[in-house]
């Protein structure tokens, strides 16, 4: 019996020592826990992950492998599963933290797999240290191979040893249990392996599958087993896989491929494949093992990123912006198209050079390099923009005005890689703003300084002749006969004597003298660091100058004139207002004592009392305004086409209440009386604008009494005033009026002469929802054409021609002309100054759509209107 047993025991021994072998060449490290929770086994990976030597952690407490502050809850867990143990896939449960022997600890994933054995239920646990998981997959999909091959040569083995144990009757029955334990034992370390794995024949008959494989695809694994997966492809696949079969070779065992393959339910998944082929002595291949890696979610990945990156590169393609991206050394890597317009360079020319040469910057104004916004950021790490006046030099030489931005590029480690400068052509709008800043301090006909800019150069001249005893000396022109040529050659005749008269003098001084247009046919004139008796001469060679100059309008030529008021400006000069009222009144001196004269004026000079008394009089506007005595009139405009004549909106007019004294109760001051010195003296800006925010109040606190729209006044000053729209803009938000409900009046003088200032400001109160009217049409004597290119929606027939219409065919035939041309042009028409029925009858026989004047009711208080 002892010789019998000796086959048995060196069985059994050869079984252990296989036992053993197979977990030492796990691609995981394994640990072996006893029913107590002792280490019976740990492989030599568990050894090295745990930081123990060999053979140190058998007969140590699985509890020392977990941090103290886990612990308890950890064997729990473990207790639990003692309790109820079953298979855990890998990868199936939480990253939990594990303790090495130095003390560090590493996020690990743990699954445990129950061992039945003779001796009790012991417990497999495989844990993988998912800080390094990738490198682990790949020693796994190494191993699994080495593994399955070990396997087969193993079960080989096992199966001669199985036929001697036969012999051996006394240990038949516990040789056949250790084998079936230990078939039992192999098959489930591969079958818990959550990648597929199988076996073929060089004809892909499949020979073996696990568990993994087999749920893939949807069938048991007897159902797989025995037949040839080669069939299941299709033709262009059959072929491929036959020649990457026949191109294995000892020298080349082994190959890695992706492969998409549809699930049995119908989703498709990537894997990674390892093929490997076994050889007999010949270097004929056997058989083939292939274990595949589930690799979906990398590829998911890495076509979003794709996606990400081809979304990103169209939107570069088609966006407005120019865009330029460089690596952290400020060489360029992209150009989109539109950066490759306004540069000049192609992307392929310009990639791998210094951002400096492609994107040439200066100053505008110095010509100066400008900073490099991309260094800046690359640098500094933040984002950075260009100054103003920033200009881009391309290849060609042509020069663009830009904005950009430029911010880094990051990596996930927050280190940067590179940069990318956004920009874009402002040309355009650096043109118009330049433009917007000409037309604000200029004329828009003659295109000179106009009159607040000429103010503020003449404050400058004051401040340094009272600091530095400075000379100088302002002159106030005022063209004799230009209202002669403007009434009878019409308005387009006074704007080309007014262009006439500026290339006739502009040539006459000093590039650091100042003329200007302050007013209709007035001028203003600065010289500087210039002495009286200079002044003197310059000013009688400007009289000499124009009175022999003659304008040629359609045949006719037309002699002209200039009257000067000279003020020279010193140490003792009054401030700027003085100085114009003293250059003023020296020309209104000038004029006269007999026009075409230069007069100076002095401090014991007599004011010729017309004038003295029209200048106190923009000093008491000024008073009026600031104190309040401006009052708002209506007068109605009435509807011609209905029998009642109902009223469809309320002029808005104005009147100046006298002060405290023996007028206070009398007749309010009439418009003729103060508008011509409001115009003179620059306040009808401020007047208009008190007149739009006294109205808009009015209108919203009683406008239950009246319930129909407002006409507005708005005088030819406010349509070169830049920040009127806002201000109305901002009145209409103020009392939550609909601008539907205003017209604003325009007349055709003033609209003329600030045509382009007039269309734009008519085309934007269009926008906003108001109505436009053209006052007083038919007394400039000018060009119907001006009509195309205002947008208004009325036109009002001045008055001249209503008021003898009964009896002056011409007048009749004047206004039913304006009518006609009016209705053509899709505008309506309204009368004014009507007086009396036959006028009324008249006027509705010609067609004229509303009427205004004292036959439908006087200019009244709201109240009284």
């Amino acid at each position: 019996m002892k010789n019998r047993g000796q086959p048995c025991m060196a069985m059994a021994t050869e079984l252990a020592f296989l036992e053993n072998r197979l977990l030492d060449i796990a691609p995981d490290a394994m640990l072996v826990v006893d029913p107590s929770g002792r280490l019976a086994y740990a492989n030599g990976l568990a050894e090295a992950l745990f930081g123990y030597p060999p053979g140190a952690l058998a007969g140590q407490s699985l509890a020392s492998l977990i941090p103290r502050h886990l612990r308890e809850q950890q064997t729990q867990r473990f207790a639990d599963y003692i309790g109820h143990p079953h298979p855990q896939p890998v990868g199936a449960g939480p990253a939990l933290s594990a303790l090495r022997q130095d003390g560090s600890e590493f996020s690990a994933e743990i699954s445990f797999n129950p061992l039945r054995t003779a001796s009790g239920i012991f417990t497999v646990a495989i844990v993988r240290d998912v800080s390094e998981y990738g490198r682990i997959r790949q020693a796994l999909e190494r191993t699994a191979t080495e593994l399955e091959e070990k396997l087969l040569a193993r079960n080989t083995e096992l199966l001669q040893v199985n036929a001697k144990l036969r012999q051996q009757i006394a240990q038949r029955a516990q040789t056949e249990a250790a084998l079936r334990e230990a078939e039992a034992h192999y098959r489930q370390l591969v079958e818990n392996q959550p990648d597929l794995i199988c076996r073929f024949l060089p004809d892909t008959t499949l020979t073996f599958v696990n568990a993994a494989y087999a749920r893939f695809f949807g069938q048991p694994p007897q159902n797989l087993i025995g037949k040839r997966f080669i069939d299941f492809l299709s033709p262009s696949e059959r072929a491929d896989v036959s020649e990457q079969l026949a191109a294995f070779a000892p020298e080349r065992p082994e190959r890695q491929y992706e492969h998409k393959t549809v699930r049995a339910d119908g989703i498709a998944r990537w894997h990674l494949w390892h093929d490997f082929a076994l050889f007999d002595h010949r270097g004929k291949a056997e058989h083939f093992q292939s274990v595949g890696v589930d690799i979906s979610s990398r590829k998911e990945a890495e076509e979003s990123l794709f996606a990400e990156k081809e979304r990103a590169q169209v939107t570069l393609h088609s966006i407005g912006d120019a865009v330029i991206t460089t690596d952290a050394a400020a060489s360029v890597q992209y150009l989109n198209p539109v950066a490759e317009q306004l540069t000049g360079w192609s992307n392929e020319e310009a990639r791998g050079r210094p951002l400096r040469d492609v994107f040439r910057i200066v100053n505008e104004q110095n010509r100066e390099p400008a900073p490099d916004p991309v260094a800046f950021c690359l640098q500094n790490g933040g984002t950075a923009g260009l100054d103003n006046h920033t200009v881009l030099i391309s290849r060609d030489g042509k020069e663009y005005d830009i904005d950009d931005s430029a911010a880094p590029i990051r990596g996930r480690d927050a280190r940067i890689l590179g940069a990318v400068l956004v920009f874009h052509d402002i040309t355009a709008t650096r043109q118009w703003a330049r433009q917007m800043v000409h037309d604000a301090s200029h004329d828009a006909l003659t295109g000179l300084v106009n009159r607040a800019e000429f103010e503020k150069r003449l404050e400058r001249a004051v401040s340094s002749a009272r600091q530095y005893g400075a000379r100088h000396a302002v002159c106030y022109l005022d063209l004799d006969q230009f209202k002669t040529v403007n009434d009878t050659a019409g308005h387009a005749a006074g704007d080309e004597l007014l262009k006439q008269i500026n290339s006739l003098l502009s040539g006459m001084f000093r590039e650091r003298d100042t003329l200007a247009r302050i007013g209709g046919d007035e001028f203003g004139l600065l010289l500087d660091n210039c002495p009286l008796d200079r002044a003197l001469t310059i000013a009688q060679t400007v009289v000499k100058t124009i009175r022999n100059y003659r304008f040629h309008w359609e045949g006719r030529s037309y002699q002209i004139g200039v009257s000067i008021g000279l003020v020279p400006i010193t140490a003792r000069a009054g401030n700027t207002p003085e100085l114009l009222t003293q250059a003023d009144v020296a020309c209104y001196t000038a004029k006269e004592s007999g026009r075409n004269q230069v007069h100076v004026y002095q401090p014991s000079d007599g004011e010729p009392a017309p004038r003295h008394g029209e200048i106190l009089g923009a000093t008491g506007l000024q008073e009026a305004l600031e104190q309040g005595r401006f009052r708002l009139y209506y007068q109605p405009i009435v509807a011609l086409g209905e029998e009642n004549y109902r009223t469809v909106r309320h002029e808005v007019l104005l009147r100046v209440a006298h002060q405290e004294g023996p007028k206070k109760n009398s007749e309010p001051v009439l418009p003729a009386a103060f508008i011509p010195v409001a115009e003179r003296y620059g306040l009808m800006g401020a007047i208009d604008r008190w007149v739009i925010q006294a109205a808009f109040r009015e209108h919203v606190v009683r406008s239950g009494q009246i319930g129909v729209r407002l006409a507005i006044n708005l005088s030819g000053t406010s349509l070169s005033d830049q920040a009127l729209l806002d201000f109305i803009e901002a009145q209409f938000a103020k009392y939550g009026l609909a601008p539907a409900q205003v017209c604003f009046e325009i007349t055709e003088t003033a609209a003329i002469h600030n045509l382009r200032q007039a269309t734009q400001l008519m085309v934007v109160l269009k926008r906003y929802g108001c109505q436009l009217a053209l006052d007083d049409f038919g007394s400039g004597l000018s060009s119907f054409h001006y009509l195309k290119t205002l947008p208004v929606d009325f036109l009002k027939i001045d008055g001249s021609f209503i008021r003898d219409i009964i009896n002056n065919p011409s007048d009749c035939a004047l206004v039913a002309a304006i009518n006609q041309m009016s209705h053509t042009l899709g505008l309506q028409t309204v009368a004014e100054y009507t007086h009396n029925q036959p006028t009324i009858e008249r006027l509705r026989q010609l067609g004229v759509d509303y009427a205004q004047g004292y036959f439908f009711g006087k200019p009244a208080p709201w109240d009284q209107s």
